[in-house]
C-alpha cells in the first residue's frame, strides 16, 4: 500500500512537470505590480479577497507590507503599523488557514468567512527605522524586467509596499534565488515573520546588522 501511494505521488509530480516550463535567469530587482486596469479578471478577484481577509483592521498607510502568494499554501503578511494612542510600531504577521487562491476561484465549497491567525511584536525606533529603509531601498530599484517567452508555475511572489515616503512604493518578486540579493530579502522577511508569531526581541536585535549591510548592497547597486 506504501508503494503505492509513493508511486501515485511520483506520477502526479512528473504529470506536473509537463507543464513547467523553463523559467529565464533571474534579475536581481525587485519588479512592478499591475494595476488594477492592467489585471485580469481572476486576478482583480483574488486580490479583493486577499485585502477582504488579510488586511482587516490594518492601517491604510503602513510603514511597509509585504504579502506572500505561495502557489500551494495559505497567503500572509507581515505589516508595520504605529499605534497612535502609543505612538508604538508593530510588526504584525497574519496568515490564512485556508488557501484564499482556492476560495477566490471557486475550488473551495466553504461559505464562512476564511479564518486567520494573527500575532504581534512591539519593536523599537532603531528596528523600526532599519527596516523602513531597507524595503524602501529595495522599491526605489523596482524595474521592468526583460521580455519572457517563458514562465514558472511553482513558487512564491512576495509583494512589498512602502508608505515610508510620498508617492507609495510597491514592487515585487518571484522565488529568488537564496544567495541573491533578493533571495536575501525575502529570508529577512522570513525571520521577521519567525520572530513575530513567536516574540523574539534578542534575535530582531542580531538581525539588524543583516539588515544594514543588505541594505548598503542594494543602496549601490543601483
Amino acid at each position: 500500500m506504501r508503494s503505492f501511494f509513493l508511486f501515485k505521488k511520483i506520477a502526479f509530480a512528473l504529470f506536473l512537470s509537463l507543464f513547467t516550463l523553463p523559467v529565464p535567469a533571474q534579475v536581481d530587482h525587485l519588479e512592478p505590480v499591475s494595476g488594477i486596469l492592467g489585471a485580469y479578471e481572476f486576478e482583480l478577484t483574488y486580490r479583493t479577497m486577499i485585502r477582504q481577509v488579510l488586511f482587516k483592521d490594518l492601517s491604510g498607510r503602513p510603514s511597509f507590507r509585504i504579502v506572500v502568494t505561495p502557489s500551494f499554501a495559505e497567503e500572509y503578511v507581515l505589516s508595520c503599523e504605529l499605534e497612535q494612542a502609543k505612538e508604538q510600531h508593530y510588526l504584525i504577521y497574519r496568515r490564512a488557514e485556508e488557501s484564499i487562491w482556492n476560495r477566490s476561484q471557486g475550488y473551495s465549497n466553504g461559505t464562512d468567512p476564511i479564518r486567520t491567525r494573527t500575532y504581534r511584536l512591539k519593536i523599537d525606533s532603531t528596528a523600526h527605522e532599519q527596516l523602513s529603509e531597507l524595503f524602501y531601498v529595495a522599491l526605489r530599484q523596482v524595474k521592468y524586467p526583460p521580455p519572457r517567452d517563458s514562465f514558472g508555475v511553482d513558487g512564491t511572489t512576495y509583494r512589498f509596499m512602502s508608505s515610508q515616503h510620498h508617492p507609495r512604493l510597491e514592487g515585487k518578486v518571484w522565488s529568488p534565488q537564496e544567495d541573491s540579493k533578493m533571495g536575501r530579502l525575502v529570508q529577512i522577511v522570513h525571520k521577521l515573520c519567525a520572530y513575530t508569531e513567536v516574540p523574539n526581541r534578542k534575535k530582531l536585535r542580531l538581525l539588524m546588522p543583516e539588515v544594514k549591510a543588505l541594505t548598503e548592497e542594494i543602496r549601490l547597486s543601483d
